[in-house]
């Protein structure tokens, strides 16, 4: 069925509006990406891998955590990607774009807006994580995590896929005992 056919009968006012939702729950679940006939927005289901430079960054997280965990509860992710860089001279790493995407797998933890970047109200987002009790067993070597997290805007709506090692998540682009080292 084309875009525009799916529109036309999603919009059918013959129809109730049950009747839309249950065409583009259907089709989205089909893998397409079909504009929602009530507001807009594009309703898709994101399939999201933990490539290797949000894996490093995680790492590094963890190491940042232990080193100082009273003064750092939460890490702002300029931060992550500066060590990162010092640490991998010459490699190209940039764990920011995607890095919060870790939460899915509930790996990293938001830290909330402060006082002052609330009452801004410019922030949408504070840029600072901590690591939770299963990123750092993930990190660790003692949890393995589902390879794909399937997401519908911005909800989890499920795993799929074998689960994978920190190690297999660095899929060899970067040294696991390189990233720990002090």
């Amino acid at each position: 069925m084309t875009p525009d056919k799916l529109r036309e009968e999603l919009l059918d006012p013959d129809q109730p509006l049950g009747h839309a939702k249950a065409k583009l729950t259907d089709a989205i679940h089909k893998g397409k990406a079909v504009d929602c006939p009530c507001c807009g927005q594009l309703c898709k289901i994101y399939s999201r891998t933990i490539h290797a430079s949000m894996a490093a960054g995680l790492v590094v997280l963890e190491r940042i955590q232990r080193r100082d965990p009273l003064l750092h509860r939460s890490v702002d992710v300029r931060q992550i990607r500066g060590e990162l860089e010092a640490k991998l001279t010459g490699q190209s790493v940039n764990p920011t774009s995607d890095f919060a995407k870790l939460r899915y797998w509930d790996l990293i933890k938001e830290a909330s807006l402060n006082k002052e970047e609330l009452e801004e109200g410019q922030k949408r987002t504070s840029g600072r994580w901590s690591i939770t009790r299963m990123g750092s067993l993930f990190v660790r070597q003692e949890l393995k995590v589902p390879r794909l997290v399937k997401v519908y805007n911005g909800q989890v709506l499920g795993f799929d896929g074998e689960t994978i090692t920190i190690r297999q998540a660095l899929a060899g682009r970067f040294n696991w005992e390189q990233l720990w080292a002090a």
